[in-house]
């Protein structure tokens, strides 16, 4: 049951964005011509430039939820104790979203990056509902085109090879030689340590100067 309304999911999103393209009835080429942006009709799943941007958008349009929830949940952990000591010595928004924010947030970042590239290299089913590939191979992507090498051509060693290929391309001798090396929790959660209080630790306060502002 519940692969079944995965399933439906997909359709339903994909059909319906086929819809919202649609260059006569679809409602976003409506709301570019009420708004005076274009006169005519955008043909955005005929033109190959404009069927890749259709289906950037309804990518990012998916996992932007997912973006969302994770940076907040980051943003949630960040001690307060360190942003005030630096807005108490002047910082602005600026600089402790420089300073302070940005830092903390490298490490989920750099996750969410890693994610959403693996995830672009495999996605299958947005692209084949919304453009099948086409216009001809642009919006073609390794999964698309191990589809359409195994069902349409029959080459079925073609199709195995391409799909072993993003494993071959995510692998790095540093993933092998790196143990060592913290990993993204183990890397936040000694940054968060650094500013605790009560552990013998470095006090915020004693380095909020070098957020302090010259006279």
């Amino acid at each position: 049951m519940d692969n079944s309304l995965a399933v439906l999911i997909l359709i339903v999103t994909g059909v319906a964005w086929r819809w919202m393209f649609n260059p006569e009835l679809g409602i976003v080429n409506a709301v570019l011509k009420g708004s005076g942006l274009v006169r005519g009709e955008v043909y955005w799943l005929s033109d190959p430039t404009w069927a890749m941007v259709s289906t950037i958008l309804l990518n990012v349009w998916k996992f932007t939820p997912f973006v969302v929830i994770c940076v907040l949940a980051r943003l949630q952990t960040i001690p307060v104790e360190i942003v005030e000591a630096a807005q108490v010595d002047g910082a602005g928004a600026w600089r402790r979203f420089l300073h302070i924010t940005l830092p903390q947030l490298k490490a989920v970042l750099a996750v969410v990056v890693v994610f959403r590239t693996i995830w672009t290299f495999n996605k299958f089913e947005e692209i084949y509902l919304l453009t099948r590939g086409g216009p001809g191979t642009s919006t073609f992507n390794l999964a698309v085109y191990a589809f359409e090498q195994a069902t349409a051509n029959l080459k079925l060693g073609v199709a195995a090879a391409t799909g072993a290929l993003p494993g071959c391309l995510k692998a790095s001798p540093s993933d092998e030689q790196g143990s060592d090396k913290l990993t993204p929790y183990e890397d936040v959660t000694t940054y968060n340590n650094y500013y605790e209080f009560g552990t013998g630790k470095e006090d915020p306060a004693e380095n909020a100067g070098s957020f302090r502002t010259r006279p």
